[in-house]
């Protein structure tokens, strides 16, 4: 259980920073004056599908990946769009993450 706990955070922290490059973070959002802008939803969307995979390889269940994917992808659309801030939205990926640890232990 703490193995998976470690991974899940882990691989949050990779996929928020290491693996989300600059263009892709301004990117993703749809109103910035960027050249990439046209393509916010393909920044969106990888970035989501980065978190989604990296829950998978972490729990081995492709369900819980595409629920990340999905999850992932609305809070950051909701973040962009400033109906919600940067607190809210760690908060809310970290109780994802957590309702994916008890979805995937079946508590």
């Amino acid at each position: 259980m703490l193995e998976i706990i470690f991974l899940m955070f882990f691989a949050h922290a990779l996929a928020d920073g290491t693996f989300q490059p600059e263009r892709m973070s301004i990117g993703k959002h749809r109103y910035c004056n960027e050249k990439y802008n046209p393509f916010w939803y393909q920044w969106l969307f990888s970035h989501a599908m980065t978190h989604g995979g990296f829950v998978y390889l972490a729990t081995n269940n492709v369900s819980l990946g595409i629920a990340e994917f999905i999850a992932h992808s609305v809070i950051d659309f909701l973040k962009t769009e400033g109906w919600i801030g940067c607190k809210e939205d760690q908060v809310l990926h970290i109780f994802c993450k957590c309702a994916w640890i008890f979805v995937f232990l079946g508590v």
